[in-house]
């Protein structure tokens, strides 16, 4: 990015990982997580965020299944 910036004499915004947290409610908090990504990856990569985030913060005590969600 830098050769890009003194070849074109520009400024390009930042490509690092920016995340703020913003209170909704008072039992509510947005998570923003702001990644530049290639488009075409863009939704394999949310997901894969989304999933690894809600198994670190949320991880299941016991695998539900059909069955036992019929009971």
């Amino acid at each position: 990015m830098a050769m890009l910036e003194s070849k074109l004499l520009m400024d390009t915004p930042s490509v690092e990982p920016r995340i703020s947290l913003q209170p909704a409610s008072e039992k509510e908090y947005r998570l923003i997580a702001r990644i530049a990504l290639p488009p075409r990856e863009r939704q394999r990569i949310e997901q894969a965020i989304l999933r690894r985030f809600m198994f670190e913060c949320f991880p299941e005590t016991e695998p539900h299944t059909a069955a036992s969600a019929a009971d």
